[in-house]
């Protein structure tokens, strides 16, 4: 498959790593939707460099998501929603565009920002409400 193709794929369904790692159950850490992205599209692609590569996520990856995309040489990050605790594409750190890495990301932020915030918020509503 050519990026192309694959970023087409991503824009007709955004959320779709989001919401395997939700659906899936898994309390695995390693397993943020970032990660499980870019290990398929490099299996898909056949190369470990996504250097024409887009992802979209409900919020901005952690340090050690942010740290993978950059070493997978991902082209842009597109957000919604900032993460003020752990974000890693300039809320907290910005592992993304840092000065001493080889590689940069193009980061688009806020985009759908509201209905990614409502996204998060309802997930973890219902798993506090399950595990009461």
């Amino acid at each position: 498959m050519n990026p192309e193709t694959l970023r087409q794929q991503v824009r007709k369904q955004p959320f779709e790593a989001f919401r395997v790692y939700l659906s899936d159950g898994s309390h695995y850490d390693i397993r943020h939707p970032e990660m499980i992205a870019i290990t398929q599209a490099a299996s898909t692609l056949g190369s470990k460099w996504l250097n024409e590569a887009s992802i979209y996520v409900t919020i901005e990856p952690c340090s050690m998501c942010a740290g993978a995309l950059v070493l997978a040489r991902i082209k842009n990050i597109v957000y919604g929603a900032k993460d003020p605790k752990t974000g890693a594409c300039g809320s907290v750190i910005n592992i993304v565009n840092h000065k001493k890495l080889n590689h940069r990301i193009k980061v688009e932020k806020g985009i759908l920002e509201k209905e990614c915030g409502y996204l998060l918020k309802e997930f973890f509503r219902k798993k506090r409400a399950k595990q009461q």
